[in-house]
């Protein structure tokens, strides 16, 4: 959507189209700088205030569950969307450099 106010922001998310269970949270981004009088701080405590109100556990730090909001100021529009959830087998250990496919080692030799 383009963009107007925080609060048009605020009205505009559904958040009938929620995950069916679970502890939220909200997180805002900027892309590219600001956009007028955007807060994302002022964003994202709205939208969690209204998740509160729909009956949402709020967990800021570990949800199960994220809604997104990104305010894009190069083309001044808003989008948001939750968050895919992570894949519980694809942790930070099982990319290191030795386990990725079609890695080799490299000897720079000495100088």
């Amino acid at each position: 959507m383009p963009w107007t106010t925080n609060e048009a922001v605020v009205a505009a998310v559904d958040i009938g189209t929620r995950p069916l269970e679970g502890k939220v949270c909200v997180r805002v981004d900027r892309l590219g700088g600001r956009m007028g009088d955007s807060s994302t701080q002022t964003i994202a405590r709205s939208l969690g205030a209204r998740l509160h109100e729909a009956g949402w556990d709020i967990d800021l730090e570990r949800p199960d569950h994220v809604l997104c909001i990104a305010l894009d100021a190069t083309s001044m529009h808003v989008g948001w969307g939750w968050e895919r959830p992570r894949s519980a087998g694809l942790s930070v250990t099982a990319r290191r450099a030795g386990e990725r496919p079609f890695f080799r080692p490299v000897n720079p030799g000495p100088p």
